[in-house]
């Protein structure tokens, strides 16, 4: 009787597991991959820019300068049209007998929604650095705080490959760090 009961047993689990891997087969679906592209998977960017900027100063007139810029951003494309990265960067500027030096790190979000087309938002810290030889009393101000980033890029990969490659990326962004330094 013992060994009637324990083939029933092994029979009777023999025939679930069959039924639910027939089942479980019927509703499974591959999925659907993605053709390879150039802008996916992991990236590092490493550029210069050149660049302008208007400066507020509550107790002081406006001034521009203009200047360059280091830019690193390092991440991953999530999805075929989002990714997310970190962003440094670093640059001074001279205009209007001033000079300005600004750094600035944070997190850097991108949608695709058009090719190698981009949209970038950030947020992060910065700091700038105004030195005013002119302005005896203080010659030399700075603020730090919250930055802000807003922009568009689009990617000319130079090279002719179906995944990653190396391209020159057009980009036009504006950043904002409010405070009252």
């Amino acid at each position: 009787m013992q060994n009637s009961s324990r083939l029933l047993l092994v029979a009777t689990a023999v025939a679930v597991t069959s039924l639910g891997s027939a089942i479980g087969a019927a509703t499974v679906r591959a999925q659907d991959l993605v053709q390879p592209r150039e802008r996916q998977g992991y990236y590092f960017t490493a550029g210069y820019s050149v660049f302008g900027t208007q400066q507020w100063e509550h107790d002081r007139p406006n001034s521009l300068s203009a200047g360059h810029l280091l830019t690193f951003r390092f991440g991953e494309m999530l999805s075929p049209r989002w990714g997310i990265g970190f962003r440094l960067e670093t640059g001074s500027g001279r205009g209007e007998g001033r000079t300005r030096d600004a750094i600035g790190t944070g997190l850097d979000l991108q949608f695709n929604p058009y090719r190698n087309f981009a949209i970038h938002a950030g947020v992060g810290v910065g700091s700038i650095s105004v030195n005013d030889p002119a302005d005896l009393a203080h010659p030399t101000r700075s603020g730090y705080g919250s930055l802000y980033m807003l922009g568009a890029s689009w990617d000319f990969f130079v090279t002719n490959r179906r995944s990653g490659g190396w391209a020159l990326t057009p980009t036009v962004m504006m950043r904002y760090l409010p405070g009252d330094g």
